[in-house]
């Protein structure tokens, strides 16, 4: 009983090990997709609160184009974004299809931190499978 109890743990943390992984290098992914986007920098004008519990706040910011200027919600919130009034960068896509809020965690810590737990968690559950597999 104990040995199907660690299996089915065992595979429960490499299930959740290989979709940590795979969120991780999708959201890397369409950062890649990004990079021939144009930098420029945007102000924030206000902030949009989450819908469900009002406590995620998610930057509002305007930007100058070739074609005027453009405003819009970042995708990335929490409970300290940017101030009002404050510069920050922004990616937008050339032919102004989309733009982001780029920072350092939406691009890099987001994608490290969700592969790195995805790896830790499926490194424990293939310790698991391997010790209760051994001890048959």
């Amino acid at each position: 009983m104990e040995l199907t109890a660690r299996t089915i743990f065992g595979i429960l943390l490499l299930l959740a090990g290989g979709g940590g992984i795979i969120c991780g290098l999708l959201h890397e992914i369409t950062w890649w997709k990004r990079r021939g986007w144009h930098l420029t920098t945007g102000v924030v004008t206000g902030h949009a609160c989450h819908k469900k519990d009002g406590k995620v706040l998610y930057p509002i910011i305007q930007y100058e184009t070739e074609m005027g200027a453009k405003t819009f919600i970042s995708k990335y919130g929490g409970s300290k974004p940017p101030e009002f009034g404050s510069d920050v960068k922004v990616a937008h896509h050339p032919e102004m299809i989309a733009e982001e809020h780029f920072t350092v965690s939406n691009r890099i810590i987001f994608s490290f931190l969700f592969f790195s737990v995805g790896l830790v968690l499926t490194l424990a559950g293939t310790l698991l499978l391997w010790h209760g597999f051994q001890a048959k």
